[in-house]
């Protein structure tokens, strides 16, 4: 983590690893109920995630997004262009393109990511349809995603999850997610500004932030009151590619 990006004026700290403990339901509820998140290494198959991932880089290169001249696994944004307008035609196509691909229902619905969340909350999850959200961020600081709660922006699900998923390895240079630990416990925050580049909630000086190195196939489970944001993509001329996924509960208990 040295070098980690520098957030509000306070160094980022290491997320804690809960991949060791994916089979004590004690140990993963304490850490949540604590924490309001889980870090998991490896939790969604590589494979998964790289189809994603190419589906959404074949998007990218029929909108003209990426640089004709380097390979496309290279996710080479073209140059000038600034991606990561959410109210954008060619952002609200992918996100139409993404829902009900198989892509993306082979990471969400991926075995081991149930099984923790099961794990984690006594209850059967199920993926949402229709609630989930591929980002594609070019490298502009401006455009990382300012401190926010998910509840505030999802108002229609009631309880839920999300589990962000890198589509490939995002160091901290790309921009990957950060969270403040405990920061669910104070509920709901007000939010002011639109969406979660141009708004937020307001912090105060206990704010501390965590985040990771991550690697294809890390995962981030994220209640909907825990505070986060994204660092800035500070690579030269890289799209970060992630998804966003919404899990809610069955009311049956798990086996």
């Amino acid at each position: 983590m040295d070098g980690m990006e520098v957030l509000n004026g306070a160094s980022v700290r290491p997320l804690e690893d809960v991949t060791r403990r994916l089979d004590d339901p004690t140990a993963l509820h304490a850490a949540i109920e604590r924490d309001g998140y889980l870090f998991v290494r490896g939790l969604v198959p590589a494979d998964c995630v790289t189809r994603l991932r190419q589906l959404i880089l074949e998007h990218a290169q029929s909108v003209s997004w990426l640089d004709p001249i380097a390979p496309i696994e290279q996710a080479h944004v073209r140059c000038g262009l600034r991606i990561g307008d959410y109210q954008a035609p060619d952002w609200m196509a992918l996100q139409a393109r993404m829902q009900t691909s198989a892509e993306l229902w082979d990471v969400g619905d991926a075995p081991a990511v149930h099984r923790v969340l099961t794990t984690t909350f006594g209850r059967p999850s199920f993926l949402f349809l229709g609630m989930n959200t591929c980002r594609v961020v070019s490298p502009h600081p401006e455009l990382a995603a300012r401190p926010h709660q998910d509840a505030h922006y999802v108002r229609t699900l009631g309880d839920f999850v999300t589990v962000w998923v890198p589509l490939g390895d995002c160091p901290a240079s790309l921009g990957p997610l950060a969270v403040w630990p405990g920061s669910h416990r104070r509920g709901l925050q007000p939010h002011h500004g639109v969406g979660i580049v141009d708004g937020g909630v307001d912090l105060d000086d206990n704010a501390e932030w965590h985040s990771a190195d991550f690697a294809i196939g890390d995962a981030l489970v994220l209640t909907r009151h825990v505070i986060h944001c994204s660092l800035p993509n500070s690579s030269e001329h890289t799209l970060r590619l992630s998804v966003d996924l919404r899990y809610g509960f069955t009311t049956a208990d798990a086996d």
